[in-house]
């Protein structure tokens, strides 16, 4: 969203938003299926962003080993990360991806508020491996999240 938009939103909203699927015919709308509606609660505005800083992101994301090299045989991986160090954050959870021809495997821990570690147990995962990563995930006293990659993308 543009910063304007984001200007735009009143908080406390409810939103609504619909999922179609296409009917096979992108360019024709009307045949659209309606499948699912939903009505979020937006608790908070998305953050301008001159707002947007370092500082709410965690950083020096470090897996040892390798979540590549943990993958073939699968194994523990201890991952660590340096905390945000914006005030009011609070550590949320750790998901930790690892991918081959076949697709993608997740594996989500939660975390407590403090946590700057974790171990997570890697699952097999045949070669050749295609990706790996991770997220981070800290929410804000309003109930945004905010999350962060390791940088490379990859562990």
């Amino acid at each position: 969203m543009s910063d304007a938009q984001i200007q735009t939103i009143t908080v406390p909203a409810v939103y609504t938003v619909k999922l179609y699927k296409d009917n096979g015919t992108p360019s024709n709308l009307s045949d659209d299926i309606l499948v699912a509606t939903y009505q979020p609660a937006v608790l908070a505005a998305p953050l301008p962003s001159a707002s947007v800083t370092s500082a709410l992101f965690a950083s020096n994301i470090v897996a040892t080993p390798t979540v590549i090299s943990a993958a073939p045989t699968g194994g523990s991986v201890d991952i660590t990360w340096a905390a945000p160090t914006a005030s009011g954050l609070y550590a949320r959870s750790l998901d930790v991806y690892v991918c081959n021809a076949t697709g993608c495997q997740n594996v989500t821990q939660d975390l407590s508020p403090a946590d700057t570690s974790a171990t997570i147990a890697i699952p097999t995962t045949s070669a050749p491996i295609t990706g790996d990563g991770a997220t981070i995930e800290y929410t804000d006293s309003v109930f945004r999240i905010l999350w962060a990659t390791p940088a490379g993308g990859s562990l």
